[in-house]
């Protein structure tokens, strides 16, 4: 008699593969990562927002804050900056140009990352208090 093999994959709550091996959990993870970046971006800058500033593009910026100098910055932990708050204010004002100086004066990068999963929908209830 022949030994059948099945192949059974867990999935996960969301209904994708929980571990689906390889290039296609790769591929999948890509996607997911790259979706999650656009969607930041069109949010705007979360600093001019919280300045009552309107409306600014954004670029994408990679919060540190618990992560290793040597660890890859993760693509979900990103918040929407303007360049100038980003790259080119100079000290107090670019984020790059004096983190805590520049989280004095606008907030935490964990701070405004929820507040950034909050307007995206990601979590609930956390600004509702």
């Amino acid at each position: 008699m022949a030994h059948t093999q099945h192949n059974h994959t867990a999935y996960s709550s969301s209904g994708v593969p929980a571990y689906a091996g390889g290039s296609a959990w790769a591929k999948y993870k890509a996607k997911a990562e790259q979706q999650h970046l656009e969607r930041v971006a069109v949010l705007g800058c979360c600093v001019c927002r919280n300045l009552k500033l309107g409306e600014t593009p954004a670029e994408i910026h990679h919060c540190r804050s618990g992560a290793g100098t040597s660890v890859r910055a993760c693509h979900f932990r990103t918040l929407p900056l303007y360049h100038i708050h980003h790259h080119i204010g100079g000290f107090g004002v670019a984020i790059h140009a004096g983190r805590c100086q520049w989280e004095a004066k606008f907030g935490t990068e964990s701070e405004l990352l929820v507040q950034a999963l909050y307007v995206l929908g990601e979590i609930v209830g956390v600004m509702d208090a």
